[in-house]
């Protein structure tokens, strides 16, 4: 019996590890706020970051929390919309008889699959499928899709 009870504590380990070594806020360009905190208030020295520790650690930990529950899955909103657009409304080539018997399909599967993909992506670190360039004609940015053999790489 204790064997049984130890290889199910052993494997439970094995997935947790497997599931956080992709974890998204493993990634540093997953982590804004707490890279801005690390760019601008992390002192130089030594002596000055054990001084600093009491502080810090606290308000790293609130920064790394809110990476991780707030800013991250907001920031994978528009790929999930993308990758749902993608996978249910693209109905580029068909008729017109099968884009009209798709609609309600499409319509009753959105949220479904939006949900899906915005968890997946907001829990994993999974590339962009929107990639920002920069316009020469405004000035300013503009969002295109990126290829499909860029997702996921």
């Amino acid at each position: 019996m204790q064997k049984v009870r130890f290889v199910n504590r052993l494997l439970w380990v094995v997935v947790v590890c497997l599931c956080a070594s992709s974890c998204a806020i493993s990634s540093s360009d997953r982590r804004p706020l707490l890279n801005y905190l690390d760019a601008t208030l992390a002192p130089t020295r030594t002596a000055s970051r054990w001084l600093a520790a009491p502080v810090a650690l606290p308000v790293a930990l609130v920064a790394a929390a809110t990476d991780a529950v707030i800013l991250h899955p907001f920031s994978q909103i528009d790929d999930a919309w993308c990758d749902t657009r993608t996978a249910i409304w693209d109905f580029e080539g068909s008729s017109d008889f099968r884009k009209v018997l798709l609609m309600p399909l499409s319509a009753v599967a959105t949220p479904v699959v939006f949900s899906v993909t915005w968890l997946f992506r907001a829990s994993f670190d999974v590339t962009d499928s929107v990639v920002e360039t920069s316009s020469d004609q405004d000035g300013g940015l503009q969002l295109e899709e990126a290829d499909s053999g860029e997702v996921g790489q």
